[in-house]
């Protein structure tokens, strides 16, 4: 049998152990920072991870009655017709922000997965928090980063043109036909160049045609046939070149050469001075 002593230490153990239990307090998320900006989350579509989201938007305290938030966001979504979803956030301000408002917009595609969505979700309802967030005592913690588009590094990152810009155009045309009494063909093509830049626009372009017919008349008063050939040819080209002063001046020349013997002109200089407007070399 135990005695009195030994009863009363075993007793005195067990209270002590009992009380140091009850002072414990079971808590399986850490908590939010001292002031941080106090939020309430209403979200009415799907697509909403809320767990997520208080892992994700970590600088800001998570509250679950709107009654003692600081900013309420509301979140609506719904399909669009390529077969993604559109979200829609609205921030109200509350306390001290009341009046406040603001909305964002976040698109799905369809074909992102459900962790894309969320974190598009997340990012957006990160950045309508930023603003009111930026009036706390949490703003100290905020630090502001940007992500370049992969077109945008692609194109900093692009090699240099093989071609200097520089783009160029062909054509060839040509024909044939012909009967017992007449014949014809021609032949025809152009040439083209043009290069622009943000300092210099640069175009040039040449063409040329060739053309040639035969005609068989009857037969003259001493019976022999007759016949007729007709030529014409030409050639054209022109060039004009532009250098960018400003954002909205720029300077330039410009000109042009042709020759045709259908309309009889060896050369021709069109060109605008001092009221001439061109020269024919004939």
């Amino acid at each position: 049998m135990r005695s009195p002593l030994a009863m009363a230490v075993a007793l005195a153990v067990l209270a002590a152990s009992s009380s140091a239990s009850s002072q414990v307090r079971p808590d399986s998320q850490p908590a939010a920072p001292v002031q941080a900006l106090r939020v309430y989350l209403d979200c009415r579509t799907g697509g909403c991870d809320r767990d997520f989201f208080r892992t994700e938007i970590a600088f800001v305290d998570h509250v679950r009655e709107a009654a003692v938030a600081q900013v309420h966001v509301m979140v609506t979504g719904q399909q669009t017709g390529g077969g993604g979803r559109q979200f829609a956030l609205v921030f109200l301000g509350r306390g001290e922000f009341a009046g406040e408002r603001d909305s964002l917009a976040y698109l799905s595609r369809q074909s992102d997965t459900d962790d894309e969505i969320r974190q598009g979700l997340a990012r957006t309802i990160a950045l309508g928090l930023v603003r009111f967030a930026a009036r706390t005592p949490a703003a100290a913690g905020l630090r502001v980063s940007y992500t370049a588009p992969e077109q945008a590094v692609a194109h900093a990152s692009a090699t240099k043109d093989p071609w200097n810009y520089w783009v160029f155009e062909t054509s060839a045309h040509g024909s044939l036909d012909g009967e017992r009494t007449s014949r014809s063909h021609n032949v025809s093509g152009s040439l083209g160049a043009n290069r622009t830049t943000a300092a210099w626009k640069i175009e040039m372009s040449a063409n040329g045609h060739y053309n040639e017919n035969r005609f068989v008349l009857p037969p003259d008063t001493t019976g022999r046939e007759r016949v007729i050939h007709v030529y014409t040819h030409g050639f054209g080209g022109d060039a004009l070149v532009v250098k960018s002063l400003t954002d909205h001046w720029s300077t330039g020349a410009g000109g042009s050469v042709s020759s045709s013997s259908f309309s009889n002109i060896d050369l021709e200089l069109p060109f605008q001075h001092s009221g001439i407007r061109s020269l024919e070399f004939t």
